[in-house]
C-alpha cells in the first residue's frame, strides 16, 4: 500500500516531468520562430498565424506554472533565507513579464498579419520575432 509521501514523491517526479516537457516544447517554439524569422518574406501569413496560436498555447501556461506554482512552494521553502528568496522573487517577477511579453508579441502579430498579408516591413517584424525567441531561449534554457 502506497503511503501518503509515496503518493507525494510520485505526484512531484510527474511535475517535474511535465515541467521538463513543457520547456522543450517551449525551446521548440522558439526553433520554430527562428526558422520563420530567417524566412521572411517568403513565409506565408497563415503559417504565421499558426505559430502564433501555438506560441500561446505553450509559452503562456509555461510561464504561468513556474510563476503560480514552482516558485511560490520554492518560496515556502525558503523562508527566512533572504538571499534565496531575493533570487526567486526575481525568477517569479520575470516569469510574469515573460507573460506579458507573450501577449505583447501575440497583439503585434495580430497588427502584422491583417488580412492574410504582412501590414508591417518584414525587417522589422524578423527583428522583434528575433529579439522575442532569444529572450525566451535564455530565461527557458
Amino acid at each position: 500500500m502506497a503511503t501518503s509521501g509515496d503518493i507525494n514523491q510520485q505526484a512531484v517526479r510527474r511535475f517535474i516531468a511535465e515541467l521538463k516537457a513543457q520547456s522543450v516544447r517551449a525551446l521548440e517554439i522558439c526553433d520554430l520562430l527562428e526558422v520563420l524569422a530567417d524566412d521572411l518574406p517568403r513565409r506565408s501569413a497563415p503559417i504565421w498565424r499558426e505559430t502564433q496560436r501555438q506560441a500561446k498555447a505553450v509559452l503562456l501556461p509555461y510561464f504561468h506554472v513556474l510563476a503560480q506554482q514552482v516558485l511560490p512552494l520554492l518560496l515556502t521553502r525558503t523562508e527566512g533565507q533572504d538571499e534565496r528568496q531575493d533570487v526567486l522573487l526575481k525568477l517569479q517577477s520575470a516569469c510574469l513579464n515573460r507573460i506579458e511579453t507573450t501577449r505583447q508579441m501575440s497583439d503585434f502579430f495580430d497588427d502584422a498579419l491583417q488580412s492574410d498579408r504582412f501590414s508591417h516591413d518584414t525587417e522589422a517584424l524578423g527583428f522583434a520575432v528575433r529579439g522575442f525567441f532569444e529572450l525566451l531561449r535564455n530565461d527557458i534554457g
